[in-house]
């Protein structure tokens, strides 16, 4: 009898912790994320940290945050046991559930892109070097030279420099016999390439004035873009074979753009469409819709005993109206 007490002792006392308490503090990993996570005198306020204490506080849960400044560490501290969780505004993606656990999802997000409002000087210097413009320039050179050697040539021996003259019409002496046939090639092929050039003028010009043809990623060309290192939109635009220049924080990201380092930014629709509507609206402003949707949970490391737990609460949470409630708050 002593014996099978004893076996129900030691039975429960290996039971999670979880189940009864914790006698240390669940490390939750966040970062700066506005409007899910903000920081301010008070400390920690936002979406994701409004929700992630309702749903401690109803289980009992103590905890402590760690602010880490870059996404990749948000993401790897699960992962590395550095943390018990991490919550912002983190994306549910399939590479991501095979090497950690994700909760329910928290919000229903996607991307957006926000362009810099100035004059887009450096793409439009950047076209200008690129595909149908340098090339009808240098051909007119070329051809202007063969045809004025054919002038020289094949008609009254003249010097090159005189030869040019006469092809252009700026000559003291009249063309005569085949360099008016000559200069008539040369004609018809200048007005062609010249033709060429300013259709292409007037594209990049429209393309690059105050960034406004910008509606989706197909219209990305010549532009600068940046990203958060290790993030969906990163991932996104390799995808699609656009190239965008990765910042490790929000921070210096949201300030190359304002100070007109980069054109482009392609980050979560919530933080843009705050950033815009909250901080800055007179340099940048949101272009096209929201795209490429997905999905925000709470990471955990795989086979965490919290994760059944968090789901659980989130559910009740959403059929008791206390999650639309927070998301009414900050999103409405």
């Amino acid at each position: 009898m002593k014996q099978i007490i004893l076996l129900v002792i030691l039975c429960a006392c290996a039971l999670p912790t979880a189940l009864f308490g914790r006698e240390t503090p669940l490390r939750v990993q966040t970062i700066e994320r506005h409007p899910f996570v903000i920081a301010d005198e008070q400390g920690l306020t936002g979406f994701s940290i409004e929700l992630w204490e309702a749903i401690a506080d109803s289980n009992g849960w103590e905890y402590e945050y760690q602010v880490t400044d870059t996404f990749t560490q948000l993401l790897a501290a699960p992962q590395t046991g550095a943390a018990d969780l991490s919550i912002a505004n983190i994306s549910i993606t399939a590479d991501r559930e095979e090497i950690m656990d994700f909760s329910i999802p928290i919000y229903d997000g996607g991307m957006l892109m926000m362009v810099s409002t100035e004059y887009d000087t450096h793409a439009f210097l950047q076209a200008l070097t690129r595909g149908l413009f340098i090339i009808p320039l240098i051909l007119f050179f070329v051809i202007t030279l063969i045809c004025a050697g054919l002038v020289s040539r094949l008609g009254k021996k003249r010097s090159l420099q005189e030869s040019l003259q006469i092809l252009i019409g700026f000559g003291k002496d009249y063309k005569r016999g085949v360099e008016r046939i000559i200069a008539l090639v040369w004609y018809t092929i200048s007005i062609a390439l010249i033709i060429v050039v300013t259709v292409e003028l007037t594209s990049v010009t429209i393309l690059t004035e105050q960034n406004e043809s910008i509606t989706t990623v197909d219209d990305l060309a010549f532009k600068r873009i940046g990203v958060i290192q290790g993030s969906t939109a990163e991932a996104y635009l390799r995808s699609k074979n656009v190239e965008a220049e990765s910042y490790q924080r929000l921070e210096p990201l949201l300030s190359a753009i304002d100070q007109g380092f980069l054109d482009v930014v392609v980050h979560d629709a919530p933080v843009i469409s705050y950033y815009v509507n909250n901080v800055n609206s007179d340099t940048v402003r949101i272009a096209g819709d929201i795209f490429n949707e997905e999905q925000y949970g709470i990471a955990l490391p795989t086979g965490s005993v919290y994760t059944e737990q968090i789901n659980q609460t989130l559910r009740r949470f959403r059929e008791t109206g206390v999650y639309d409630k927070m998301y009414n708050t900050w999103f409405k």
